[in-house]
């Protein structure tokens, strides 16, 4: 029988499921983000204020660690501390729908508290009009989303989750 931490974890992983998916269609038309503009990101500062405000966490983009159907991982390290981060690029483009999917799926990872999910540190949005004539659009400003999460070494998060089983079996997603 399933608990109900349990069964908010599931719901928690369909809807984010359902989130990526609306994210990848919707950004199929953005794919010709070309190669030159991912390395332009290493090396990079990005500042990420915290929600008191009263600090600010600065981290340098290292390497690109993953690469997904539409956002980019990159190992990041804290500009003050050394600390070890994983940041999430999303390129949003001109789709403001995709902007609010990205400010959604913060919201939701910022929401729930529990060890098996990543805490996020940090949000941003960015919007850039010089990206913008870099992809060449010819209305609206392009958006590109990044989230800050702590860095787990040892494989993607697919391997772990496979590690750890903690995806339900088909027979326990049925019963709800």
């Amino acid at each position: 029988m399933m608990n109900l931490l349990q069964y908010i974890i599931i719901k928690l992983i369909r809807f984010l499921k359902e989130c990526c998916t609306n994210l990848l269609h919707l950004f199929s038309t953005f794919t010709n983000t070309s190669q030159s503009n991912e390395m332009e990101m290493t090396h990079r500062l990005l500042t990420f204020e915290s929600t008191s405000k009263q600090t600010s966490k600065r981290v340098r983009v290292n390497r690109q660690i993953a690469q997904g159907g539409f956002s980019y991982v990159y190992e990041a390290t804290d500009a003050d501390t050394d600390r070890t981060y994983a940041l999430k690029r999303i390129n949003c483009g001109t789709d403001s729908e995709l902007v609010q999917l990205c400010r959604k799926e913060a919201k939701v990872h910022s929401t729930f508290s529990h060890p098996s999910l990543l805490k996020l540190l940090g949000f941003q949005m960015e919007t850039s009009s010089q990206a913008l004539q870099q992809q060449q659009h010819d209305e609206g400003m392009v958006h590109v989303c990044y989230m800050l999460f702590p860095y787990l070494a040892g494989g993607s998060l697919r391997d772990e989750i496979t590690r750890r089983n903690l995806l339900p079996s088909c027979d326990d997603t049925r019963q709800l």
